[in-house]
């Protein structure tokens, strides 16, 4: 695993799902009935799995290694595989919030991210729909977004591209 994601939200999911199960366990008591306590069932632990798969699918890397592919998960339910060969390098950035006018403040703050650049010979792994909030992939770049990964620093760009060059001369066994 080369970059993992942030499980915060996903925790929080999980136990507000948890939570949400439990207030509805003690309101609608589905042990209690005859011909709807199935229902009630359903409707009771509905959000404890609501919960527990946002965890699991939040949970997923956001970027790894596999069988000479590095594989990019900027959406929630799919991963897609970029050839080892096509990715160049990784170096931090960072890009500027738009501003909330709730708060009187006249700019955003600044967000730290991780771009990962596609080599443009690539020309079909240039772009690809993500879930913006976790990150970008346009014109060649796929930037992670900082909140929604672990924390980004200059020594995991580095060991970033340590492992890349790695991998590119074969020493990764993946």
């Amino acid at each position: 695993m080369w970059l993992r994601a942030n499980t915060r939200p996903g925790a929080v999911a999980a136990i507000v799902g948890a939570a949400a199960s439990v207030l509805l366990a003690v309101g609608l008591r589905p042990w209690e009935g005859t011909g709807e306590g199935a229902w009630r069932w359903a409707i009771v632990v509905l959000p404890a799995v609501v919960g527990a798969t946002f965890l699991a699918v939040a949970g997923l890397p956001r970027l790894r290694l596999d069988r000479g592919r590095v594989v990019v998960r900027l959406a929630p339910l799919r991963g897609h595989d970029v050839p080892l060969e096509f990715v160049e390098c990784f170096f931090l950035g960072s890009r500027l919030e738009p501003p909330r006018v709730t708060d009187g403040t006249v700019g955003g703050k600044r967000v730290r991210t991780l771009v990962m650049r596609v080599a443009e010979r690539a020309g079909t792994h240039a772009a690809r729909a993500t879930f913006a909030p976790w990150g970008r992939w346009e014109d060649g770049s796929v930037t992670f977004d900082g909140r929604w990964c672990e924390p980004l620093s200059v020594d995991l760009a580095r060991s970033l591209n340590r492992a890349l060059a790695a991998a590119k001369r074969g020493e990764d066994g993946a």
